[in-house]
């Protein structure tokens, strides 16, 4: 499995862990190499790049400032936390107070599958099956 990130379009920050960023996908274009996963981006630290001297110009006056930047982007910090069934989507997530326990939705796992696909009585010859109906407890 390979650790692409296509489509991106959950977002959502820990509210146990500062800074803990969740990206859910929906990818509809590599599915031939990856499933829809939630990743988890691990913030970095204060001053991790390192010293930087930033110059600024303004007309004939230039002043610099020294500082401390963030790291570069990179996918060092994301952490992939968990990849769905075939064809599913995730959805959303909630996480317990203390952030012990994490819920996610998975949207329509495996409905273009054969399995998932219900054939049609044209296609099988057969009535459709009528779904149980739940009967009342006395």
């Amino acid at each position: 499995m390979k650790s692409i990130v296509s489509s991106p379009d959950g977002l959502w920050f820990s509210q146990a862990t500062a800074g803990l960023l969740w990206l859910e996908t929906d990818d509809g274009a590599y599915t031939d190499v990856t499933n829809c996963m939630l990743l988890g981006a691990v913030p970095g630290k204060l001053g991790d790049g390192g010293a930087k001297t930033v110059t600024n110009v303004d007309g004939a006056t230039t002043r610099t400032q020294a500082t401390f930047v963030g790291k570069a982007p990179g996918t060092d910090g994301l952490r992939r936390f968990l990849v769905g069934p075939k064809d599913c989507e995730i959805t959303g997530i909630a996480e317990s107070g203390d952030g012990r326990a994490l819920f996610v939705n998975i949207q329509h796992p495996g409905e273009t599958t054969a399995s998932a696909t219900r054939r049609s009585s044209a296609a099988t010859g057969r009535k459709a099956a009528t779904p149980a109906r739940a009967r009342p407890r006395w």
